[in-house]
């Protein structure tokens, strides 16, 4: 009792409440915690008659339910919804909402005081936790339709797209943009109520279609058939990114390299005039280094440019022709 208090106390200021449209008899947040605690003691006293009776409330409470609670307590609801399928004889349901718990809470292992260790509804429990780990399977052709600032969760989660785990239970609810319920719906598996999906549009399913074209074109030649009938394959010339300016980076360094040139040859001939000393090492040492200037860009830029053009589709190669 006192835990579900204190789950009560620790998140009823983030609940909001319930639109009243959605649902005409509405689940409190102080009603879904009262019943768990009873469900809880109801077991651990054998007491069946209120065990069943609050176990009945919990079930037909959830798509009334007041506020999105975390996943945290949907774990703990199902949990206590398969023990009270089990108890009923319905172990096939039973094992339907202890899987839908587990998703949610992996590591619960149930308290002594609840069941024994061996108990058969423990025993059906642990029987889950493989099959509880099954990945989603998306609804197929579907899309969300949803308002400006509307959202969904499943089990307390953010559901972003239409998919979920199959062969169990899910509780999906409708949120406004002001954080009310719009609506619930206990779903089984990834069938998704029809109030919130509608099939991809013609304009959707073009774009889907054009990119998996795209992406087919990308991986697989074109074909065509010859005027003998042969299936001949057309091979297309994918031009990297990096080649062009590769080539116009290259092309620029010799015409630099050129300049450098031209400037050296000035600079001879000024050197060949000179009437001082000084003036002859200044200006030999200003032609050696134009010189040599233009040779290593000269080559650095021929090497550049070699890259670009060999360059091909799948990155560098040599193309040879015999």
């Amino acid at each position: 009792m006192r835990f579900w208090a204190f789950v009560f106390a620790s998140l009823s200021v983030a609940w909001t409440s319930v639109a009243q449209a959605a649902c005409p008899v509405v689940y409190t947040t102080q009603q879904l915690v009262a019943d768990m605690s009873t469900v809880q003691v109801a077991l651990r006293q054998l007491d069946e008659v209120s065990y069943r009776a609050a176990g009945d409330r919990l079930r037909k409470g959830l798509e009334c339910l007041e506020g999105a609670p975390p996943p945290v307590v949907f774990a703990a609801v199902y949990r206590y919804l398969g023990a009270y399928e089990a108890v009923q004889g319905k172990e096939d349901m039973a094992r339907r909402w202890f899987r839908s718990s587990l998703e949610l809470d992996p590591a619960f292992v149930w308290d002594v005081a609840d069941f024994d260790i061996g108990h058969p509804i423990r025993n059906v429990f642990d029987e889950e936790k493989s099959v509880a780990k099954d990945p989603p399977v998306p609804m197929e052709g579907v899309v969300f339709r949803l308002g400006e600032g509307e959202s969904l969760t499943i089990d307390g989660r953010p559901l972003t797209s239409p998919a979920a785990r199959v062969e169990r239970p899910h509780l999906v609810q409708h949120v406004g943009p002001d954080g009310k319920v719009l609506g619930a719906w206990v779903i089984d598996g990834n069938k998704f109520p029809a109030d919130v999906i509608e099939e991809q549009s013609a304009r959707a399913k073009k774009a889907v279609a054009k990119q998996q074209k795209k992406k087919k074109s990308e991986k697989e030649p074109q074909r065509k058939v010859s005027a003998e009938g042969d299936d001949v394959v057309v091979i297309q010339r994918i031009r990297p990114a990096a080649k062009t300016p590769l080539i116009a980076v290259g092309g620029a360094g010799v015409l630099a390299s050129g300049a450098l040139y031209y400037a050296s040859m000035a600079s001879q001939s000024e050197f060949y005039a000179a009437t001082t000393t000084d003036d002859v090492v200044a200006l030999q040492a200003a032609t050696n280094r134009l010189v040599l200037l233009s040779a290593g860009l000269g080559v650095a830029a021929v090497g550049v440019s070699s890259w670009g053009v060999m360059l091909h589709g799948s990155g560098l190669g040599l193309i040879w022709q015999w």
